[in-house]
Parts: C-alpha cells; structure tokens; sequence
C-alpha cells in the first residue's frame, strides 16, 4: 500500500486490515492496546478480534477523544504494542512526558475505504473549469485517506486544472490554499485557523460537478472569510487584555516548558494567572471553575477545541497578539511557534527593562504581582492586601472525589457488580 508522508515519526507503520494480521503473526507480543475514538468501544473490536486469531491478548485503552496517544491508558494496561484505531494527527508519538521511560510501537489501523471518483474521459471543458493560478493549492488528507492520496491528488489536478502537493505538517505555515478533505472536526479546526481553505467531503469529491461548484464558490469569499477571522480575533484578544484572572489549562506534561513560559510572560504583563491540569478536557469541564476570565489552553493544535457558549478559551499565540506592541496578521495554532514568540516577545520586554547604574551598584528592577507582597517577620498580611495580591474567592462549582479512610484498612478484591478495584465512574 502506497502511503503518504503523513506523520512526522518516521517509526509510525501505517497497517490495513491485511497489514496488520501479517505483522501480528510475526510479532513477538503478549498484549496490545487498541486506542478507540470517544464512546466508540465497538471500532477497536475488528482489531481485536485480529488479535485474538494470532493468540495475542488485546485491550481497549481509555475511551479518549485524543489524536495523540493516551499515555495514561497505555501504562495501566501494561501492553506491548499500541495500535491507534481512532484517528491520529501528524504529530503522533512526537513529544511525551519525559517521565516516561518504556517505550512502545505504535501502528496506525487504516480501515478499507471505498471511493468512486467521477474519472473523466478527456479534458475538462473550459467553460466548466475554475481558475486558481493565482494560488499555491495543496491537499490535505487525513489518515483515513492515506491510501488512496494519488489516486485523489491526480483525479484533483485534472478536474481542477492546476498543479497541487501534498500537504504536509511544518512548523511554520505557508500560505497555500489547502483542499481538506477529512470527518474529523479537530483536523478541520486546524485548517480553519492557519490556512485559507476549502473543506470537501466524500460525496462532493466523488461528483466532479459538486466538486466544480463547491471550488468555484468558496474561492470567491475567500477574503472575506479571513477578513471576518480576523476581526472575530481581534475581538477576543480585546477580551484578553482586560482579564484580570487567567487560567491556564493544559493536558499533558509533555509541554512544561511552555507552560512555565506563558506563566512568566503573564507575569511581566502583570496579570494573576492559575494552572490547571486537566486529564481528558472535555467542553464542559471549564465550566466548573469561576472567577477565571479567560482560558488559555495548550493542547495539540490538531485537537478540537469546541467549549461552552459561556467559556472564552484561546491559544498560546493569542497572548502575542495581545501583548506585543505589534503584529505582522500571522496567526497560528502550531505550538513550538507560539512557544519561540513568546520567547522572543520576554526577551523584548528584559531589553527594555534598562539596567539602572548608579555610583553605588546596579540594579534591574521587574515589578511582579506575584512577589510584590513583602511582609515584615510576624506582621499580618491585611484584609485589603488579601483582596489585591490573592484571588480569596471559590474556585470549584462543582468537586468530585472519593473518601479516604482515617485509619489504614487492608485493600479488598471483592467485586461489585462485576467491578473491582477502586470506584470512580461507570456508565452501562
């Protein structure tokens, strides 16, 4: 099977059905995990089920909306294998927690895809063909479709008339027209914000007449639309500027460093802000924290990021947006980019903060909220300073946990309905 360079690692073996029962066979493995997509336990049982012909044990992974890996999952279950059933970005298996030692191969399962493209005989009339020449067209494909990428990349090139590559993950964006064609809303969100884009599907894609409208009229609000982003953005980073409370959300200790970036750019800027570690954000779990203005999420940019009407969450890169003194109108989602501007944009601000030289030392002054409060030995830090240097309010609407007991009690194996271990959440 003819694959596509989709993933930045290179170790990741793209498998279909066929594929995966030959490698299984040959393998030398005692367990594998099956990642599945959310609340979709039943796509992991033809994997399974390969599995089990092979003599392999098989385990479904946490349910999980990820297109990374759940790294979590993976060590409870103690497996030797991952094999990711539900869809994966380009950037799977690139970065991990460095707590992480065991390492692990990790297939990506393509399930068969049928597609009937409407091949043409001869050329394209003229009076039904669309000019893009004035544009740099790629096509990006998500893994579902990786193995028909020429297929599709030849059938779009004569439809359409013009000359189109494949698109492939950078850190810094080009600035190409991409023809996406993918069902997973996390994939599409990433084009949305980064490129100037026109999303296809497979029912369009198979008929060269919807295809033809489809191009015809999105190429024509194709500034109006990045116009429209625009305002809509600078809208929001004016609700950035005038936060007060920020938090920080993030999912996995794969990006402290960032992390901890962010938390000092905010403090230069001087706003309070709080870390959250989230495992598995959902759209409603934001909702359970008051008192934070805006949310700052860091989480794979190919991750949807769909949240509550109520709840403003942004990017790294739009605390650049709000607080460097300008802006060239580039904007993107790519983590390691906003990582490098913010860098950039404290390095600024400490050039600027000028060494005060006098005839007796010198010295650089920062003013922090975070360490302006400075309390003699013994003195009692007032009601009025609580109220400006400490958020005194209450974080949680809503605390879920479980009871430990006062004194240490032998652990149980009993099973409870079927259960063991110790309770959380269950759902039939």
């Amino acid at each position: 099977m003819l694959i596509m360079k989709y993933f930045l690692d290179s170790s990741i073996k793209t498998v279909s059905k066929q594929e995966l029962s030959d490698f299984l066979d040959q393998a030398d493995y005692e367990k594998i995990g099956v990642q599945v997509a959310k609340n979709n336990y039943e796509s992991g049982k033809e994997v399974c089920d390969i599995a089990k012909q092979g003599g392999i044990e098989s385990h479904i992974l946490a349910d999980s909306d990820r297109c990374c890996i759940d790294w979590i999952a993976a060590q409870h279950a103690q497996v030797n294998c991952i094999i990711k059933r539900s869809f994966s970005c380009p950037l799977l298996n690139v970065s991990r927690s460095k707590k992480l030692i065991e390492k692990y191969s990790i297939l990506q399962y393509v399930p068969e895809c049928t597609l009937n493209l409407d091949i043409l005989d001869g050329d394209v009339p003229k009076d039904n063909s669309v000019d893009l020449s004035m544009h740099a067209v790629c096509l990006a494909l998500d893994i579902k479709y990786s193995a028909h990428y020429k297929e599709i990349l030849e059938y779009l090139e004569k439809v359409l008339q013009t000359q189109i590559t494949m698109w492939s993950y950078s850190k810094s964006n080009k600035p190409q027209l991409a023809l996406v064609l993918s069902e997973d809303q996390g994939f599409i969100d990433y084009f949305i914000d980064n490129y100037n884009y026109i999303l296809l599907t497979k029912d369009i894609l198979e008929n060269r007449h919807k295809l033809l409208d489809k191009v015809c009229a999105d190429i024509q609000t194709l500034d109006a639309r990045k116009t429209r982003a625009i305002i809509s953005k600078m809208a929001y980073i004016e609700v950035l500027k005038q936060a007060k409370r920020i938090g920080i959300v993030f999912t996995s200790g794969d990006h402290m460093d960032l992390i901890n970036l962010i938390s000092k750019y905010l403090d230069i800027n001087g706003k309070k802000f709080y870390q959250f570690y989230i495992n598995g954000l959902k759209p409603n779990k934001l909702g359970n924290f008051v008192g934070i203005d805006v949310f700052v999420v860091i989480q794979c940019p190919f991750s949807s990021f769909k949240f509550e009407e109520n709840i403003i969450a942004m990017r790294p890169y739009d605390l650049v947006l709000a607080f460097s003194e300008e802006w060239n109108g580039e904007y993107i989602t790519n983590l390691e980019v906003a990582k490098e501007r913010i860098s950039e944009e404290i390095k600024k601000i400490t050039a600027r903060t000028k060494t005060v030289e006098t005839n007796e030392t010198s010295i650089m002054q920062i003013t922090s909220t975070l360490n302006a409060l400075k309390l003699s030995k013994n003195e009692i830090c007032t009601k009025e300073q609580a109220e400006k240097y400490f958020q005194t309010g209450v974080y949680l609407k809503k605390i879920t946990g479980i009871t430990i007991e006062e004194t240490v009690k032998e652990t149980t194996d009993d099973l409870v309905m079927g259960y063991s271990g110790i309770p959380t959440e269950y759902k039939k």
